[in-house]
């Protein structure tokens, strides 16, 4: 039976995901940094596991400056979860702190979220979730800050085509210390160890694409055999919706079949119906 990729696959314990202007923090230890203006601050974060009535759960916290800003307990019995943190040199003169937070077993406990620090305060402006309408992906990390913008990665999983990276970009407005969506359309990409190739792949049954995404416009049928290759990735009215192209260059868009909500029962097994690509993989 095929499941959902578990949160160790690409998530936490795989290498952090850093670049120009990333710098992740070791839990427990303290890093010195600018965080708006010239002043610098000591940031700490802590992820202590403990026990309620013999059940695990985790109690997360953020110290600045001695004194903690933030702080995340795991709402579930048998839910410990484990965080990330990272430094993002978004400006001259900000640097904005990206707190990731996967629980191990309830969607509910997934956090991702951008906060700035000025005058003694802790601000989020940002909560990656609500912007991109999704929650629950297995990894998540911001890899390039810089000029007022972030790209942010994560894997998912889609009946269509297995699990993917999906790459966002936001805009940092300093003046209204507000994080943004650049686009509703992100970039995907797919694994070649699993026989993508420059996110192209063999199609195993028919279906239709259209001019736009959640449009009714016919733009070509994908059919058994043909090689397209995955682009894009969009949501519509709670629907997923993957941008495809074809050997003579026709692009079309076509709706994921997966049922899958995280505030709902989920059948693995309606993975395997809902594939479109032979190279399609899935966690298990």
């Amino acid at each position: 039976m095929l499941a959902v990729l578990p949160v160790g696959i690409g998530g936490l314990n795989a290498p952090a995901m850093a670049g120009n202007g990333v710098k992740i923090i070791t839990k427990g230890k303290t890093v010195t940094t600018r965080l708006t203006g010239t002043k610098k601050h000591n940031v700490k974060y802590t992820n202590k596991t403990f026990y309620t009535n013999g059940y695990e759960r985790s109690n997360f916290s953020l110290y600045i400056d001695g004194k903690v800003v933030y702080t995340y307990k795991s709402a579930y019995l048998e839910a410990p979860c484990e965080a990330d943190v990272w430094l993002l040199e978004i400006n001259n003169t900000t640097t904005l702190i990206c707190v990731n937070i996967e629980g191990t077993d309830e969607p509910q406990s997934y956090e991702l979220k951008i906060f700035s620090y000025s005058v003694n305060k802790l601000r989020m402006c940002g909560d990656i979730h609500k912007l991109m309408g999704i929650r629950w992906r297995y990894f998540a990390g911001p890899i390039q800050a810089g000029n007022n913008k972030i790209i942010i990665s994560w894997t998912g999983q889609e009946s269509s085509i297995g699990f993917y990276d999906e790459t966002a970009s936001f805009n940092y407005s300093s003046s209204k210390n507000q994080v943004t969506r650049t686009s509703t359309i992100n970039k995907v990409s797919l694994y070649s160890d699993f026989g993508w190739y420059d996110n192209w792949g063999t199609v195993i049954r028919s279906f239709n694409t259209y001019t736009k995404a959640g449009g009714n416009t016919l733009s070509f049928t994908a059919r058994i055999g043909d090689y397209l290759r995955v682009q894009r990735v969009t949501r519509v009215n709670g629907a997923i919706y993957f941008e495809v192209k074809n050997t003579q260059g026709k692009v079309g868009w076509y709706k994921d079949k997966n049922k899958w909500d995280y505030d709902s029962n989920y059948d693995p097994d309606y993975l395997v119906t809902g594939t479109y690509f032979r190279e399609a993989h899935y966690g298990c």
